[in-house]
């Protein structure tokens, strides 16, 4: 997802949240070795409260439902038009 879309932010919610000191610099330093070949920027990493869980899960979900597949096909259009 983060080689499609370069999201400025991430917001991580869950079981995490209580190891947020141990798991925030891991996620941080594997992001930046995958996005480095990429020249893309690290995103900013966030951690949500345990009570946002669902809501955060019902927006992500809806953010895909809208934006993916016009994301995508509009990837698929310009594919075809550069060959």
């Amino acid at each position: 997802m983060l080689n499609l879309f370069h999201p400025p932010l991430i917001i991580i919610n869950g079981i995490y949240n209580e190891y947020e000191q141990i798991v925030k610099p891991v996620i941080i330093d594997t992001l930046a070795g995958e996005l480095a070949g990429l020249k893309t920027p690290v995103p900013q990493v966030v951690f949500g409260n345990p009570v946002e869980l669902k809501a955060s899960v019902g927006a992500a979900m809806l953010a895909a439902e809208v934006f993916l597949e016009k994301y995508l096909n509009s990837k698929i259009v310009k594919t075809k038009l550069l060959k």
